[in-house]
């Protein structure tokens, strides 16, 4: 009995966990900027894009888990020199390869200008702001986190718009994510 009980909440622990879409979200320094990532919000990581070897600090990669409900995260990072770096609103990837839907809405940030943080300029997929890479990027007209509009990326689905920093001044920026369809 100790054992089917541990059992059914084994399960639903790990149910719920695997249901979880993970968010991402990559900084991408350009011409060479780095990035320092200063801190981050309970449930937010940053990593360095280990890949790169020495210019790993041209990339960072934001991530979390996300849930069905919308959740607010941060980060705070500086630009080692005056430069432009690139915001990607992406999904993760699963642990079996699926690359899950996250949803993103109400963006604010502090040290720079993000322009359309909350997506209400945005027109069906086209933005004046915002860039799409993949043609499964959308915009979402119901169930947002703040006004009437968010919008849905996963991995290879993606919006991202360009930034411009000054060295060592800090920049925060603030979002609310859930997995997408909640």
């Amino acid at each position: 009995m100790k054992h089917a009980l541990l059992l059914i909440v084994l399960s639903v622990f790990v149910s719920e966990n695997l249901s979880s879409a993970d968010f991402r979200m990559d900084l991408v320094g350009q011409d060479g900027t780095g990035i320092a990532v200063r801190s981050c919000s309970e449930g937010t990581c940053a990593a360095k894009a280990a890949w790169l070897r020495e210019k790993q600090d041209t990339r960072w990669l934001i991530s979390g888990k996300a849930s069905s409900e919308w959740k607010e995260h941060f980060f705070t990072f500086q630009a080692k020199r005056d430069g432009r770096i690139v915001l990607y609103l992406m999904g993760g990837i699963a642990q079996d390869g699926r690359k899950p839907f996250a949803a993103y809405d109400n963006f604010r940030a502090v040290g720079t200008v993000l322009n359309d943080p909350d997506f209400e300029e945005m027109s069906s997929t086209t933005s004046r702001f915002w860039n799409r890479s993949g043609n499964e990027a959308r915009l979402i007209r119901e169930n947002s986190a703040a006004g009437k509009q968010h919008i849905e990326v996963n991995h290879d689905n993606r919006f991202f718009q360009g930034i411009d920093c000054k060295a060592g001044e800090t920049v925060t920026i603030r979002f609310a994510v859930r997995s997408a369809g909640g």
